[in-house]
């Protein structure tokens, strides 16, 4: 291995292994092995100095001081790179939501905020998308006096634009609609493309329901109810390999738990009401009145992986005497489940909550959770991180914790009329890059967040992310057919260009020799597919890195 190759190597966390080759370290493990190998510290109470890896960063771009809070988050499958998130928000003094998108994996974002709908106030958005990268997003619009419903929008151009609202419900009679979430089938079933709504229907006897459509949303059918008893809330859908509809949703009077429903005629009919898993509380306060649900993060291997059909639930309850992240399994489409492992890897019964967590199983077969956890506040058992953890084994086992955030959130900060911190977060991963986004509260009030991989050791400017260009510079970016490449040798000396994908390849030498002082330029015509690409000059005057995006 030769010394920029070391250099590429450290900076973006590999393992030399031997002479001309690196080796990849897991991604969702560096922070555990940091802590464990060179610092001898606990896993479970992480210093803010070692989660460096994490790059976080704010996605609303107000400056209201303002509460954006309750936020989801999605991949293009046909572009990893683009990113679409929604989030309830405050910037005008009342409940609307906002949207916002990246194009470079998540590391820049636009946001706004959608149009006003039927109603002035908006609640509760949910995101979802189709096999073909088309965004949709399903809001609670409502007047004060009580009148609402719920109107589902259209995205063809990674999140840019979005067409009509179109009610999947509306003015309801002597009901409200509430907590609803929106999941596509991508199977390839013959119910592929179906968009289905699940939500609480709240009535004199509460109960779940659900509503389909099969015209991209665009035209809804009349909605049906799904739980057999009354007093739940928090509905979560899910689609199985063959186009199966699972929801599961909190039994929010006693007996508390987990129920559970399943279609399989596509959302048409359902059956009769699963006990999932008991719990000690539907709904409960913690430090400070904060509201927490033991809702079910729900999602479905539809791989052809070993655990193909497999449903996986997240789940916040207080088993050992603080509130647990746990996770439960069915190996038969939901008529039977395993028994709750937990999932937080701090010492058990100390004091410390995890809660509001987040759940998905990629295109890989891969588990990936986040959760709000406070592990690191002992005494107050109040400042909160977000903290990842990952499972290649079906759930059976999960990877040491690992925390995203790089400054702890005190949930107490805000007293505006906004259920405090909201209710849930979200995740999206893709090529096995996670994308989290969460409620975050360094700026003295709460913002929507997401964080990136910074690798390890790479040298960046102050708030941009990019890496220090040291006389490298690329243009355009992002590029989609050649890239202009120039460095600027100040010293005659030997210089190697070339260029290293994210898990320290490399992929092509533009320039290697002895050079006289100028301008070195190259053009790069890749031969790979899209995707964040690192430029590395080495020369007498130091190593030099650029970030490129390459969209093919």
């Amino acid at each position: 291995m030769n010394r920029l190759q070391c250099v590429l190597a450290l900076c973006l966390g590999l393992a030399p292994v031997g002479i001309g080759q690196v080796t990849p370290v897991e991604i969702k493990q560096p922070l555990a092995l940091l802590q464990s190998v060179q610092h001898g510290m606990p896993v479970e109470a992480p210093p803010a100095r070692l989660v460096d890896n994490w790059l976080n960063l704010r996605i609303n771009s107000d400056q209201s001081g303002q509460v954006q809070n309750e936020q989801q988050i999605v991949v293009n499958p046909q572009n990893p790179l683009n990113v679409v998130a929604v989030w309830r928000d405050f910037r005008l003094g009342y409940r609307r939501v906002g949207v916002g998108y990246s194009f470079d994996g998540g590391w820049t974002w636009h946001d706004d905020l959608f149009p006003q709908m039927v109603y002035p106030w908006q609640s509760d958005p949910a995101l979802t998308y189709n096999s073909a990268g088309a965004m949709y997003v399903c809001i609670l619009s409502y007047d004060p006096v009580g009148e609402d419903g719920l109107y589902v929008s259209a995205s063809t151009d990674g999140g840019v634009s979005w067409g009509p609202f179109y009610p999947a419900v509306n003015a309801a009679p002597n009901s409200f609609e509430d907590k609803e979430l929106i999941a596509c089938d991508r199977t390839g079933s013959p119910y592929d493309g179906n968009l289905y709504v699940a939500w609480a229907k709240f009535t004199s006897t509460t109960r779940i329901h659900c509503v389909r459509s099969t015209s991209q949303g665009t035209s809804w059918e009349a909605p049906t109810q799904v739980s057999d008893l009354t007093g739940v809330q928090w509905p979560v859908p899910a689609v199985g390999p063959s186009g199966e509809v699972y929801i599961a949703w909190v039994k929010t009077g006693s007996p508390y738990g987990i129920r559970f429903d399943k279609s399989l005629n596509g959302g048409v009919t359902w059956g009769t009401d699963v006990a999932v898993q008991s719990t000690s509380f539907g709904s409960a306060y913690i430090t400070p009145s904060l509201l927490i649900f033991c809702y079910p993060a729900m999602d479905v291997d539809i791989t052809n992986g070993p655990n193909r059909g497999y449903i996986y639930i997240a789940y916040s309850d207080d088993i050992y005497g603080d509130t647990d992240l746990l996770f439960t399994r069915s190996a038969n489409g939901g008529d039977t489940w395993s028994r709750p492992i937990r999932i937080n890897d701090d010492a058990v019964a100390n004091g410390c909550d995890q809660f509001h967590p987040w759940l998905v199983c990629d295109e890989q077969g891969v588990l990936h959770v986040i959760f709000y956890d406070r592990r690191n506040d002992p005494v107050q058992n109040l400042y909160m991180d977000l903290y990842y953890s990952y499972s290649s084994d079906g759930g059976l086992s999960w990877s040491p914790n690992e925390r995203i955030t790089t400054v702890s959130s005190n949930p107490g900060l805000d007293s505006l009329d906004s259920g405090l911190i909201g209710e849930y977060n979200g995740l999206a991963v893709r090529d096995n890059v996670i994308h989290p986004i969460w409620t975050d509260t360094r700026n003295l009030n709460q913002d929507s967040y997401t964080a990136v991989w910074q690798n390890a050791g790479l040298q960046l400017h102050p708030q941009a992310g990019t890496p220090i260009s040291g006389g490298l510079s690329a243009s355009p970016r992002p590029f989609n057919s050649t890239l202009q490449v120039s460095f600027e040798l100040l010293k005659p000396g030997r210089v190697t260009l070339s260029v290293y994908d994210l898990a320290g390849r490399l992929v092509d030498i533009l320039a290697e020799g002895y050079f006289e002082p100028g301008a070195i330029n190259r053009t790069w015509s890749p031969k790979v597919g899209s995707g964040v690409y690192f430029l590395a000059a080495e020369s007498p005057q130091g190593p030099a890195y650029q970030r490129i995006l390459y969209l093919k």
